[in-house]
């Protein structure tokens, strides 16, 4: 996972209901921070793994 602390604050201090509430808006704003770069898979490739391990993560978490 990348650590954004300036992302992870969208989420930090709420309870549940308001994390949820905000879930979409936090994995768009991941999603266009998120600047690949190109290795032995393609960077989109490698982006949207990522996001859905993200995605994964989070709803896992009760999010």
């Amino acid at each position: 996972m990348i650590r954004r602390p300036d992302l992870d604050a969208m989420l930090t201090g709420k309870t549940i209901e308001e994390a949820k509430a905000c879930k979409e808006d936090y994995l768009r704003a991941y999603d266009q921070a998120i600047l690949p770069i190109r290795g032995r898979i393609s960077a989109e490739y490698s982006k949207t793994v990522f996001m859905n391990l993200q995605r994964d993560f989070m709803e896992g978490n009760v999010i």
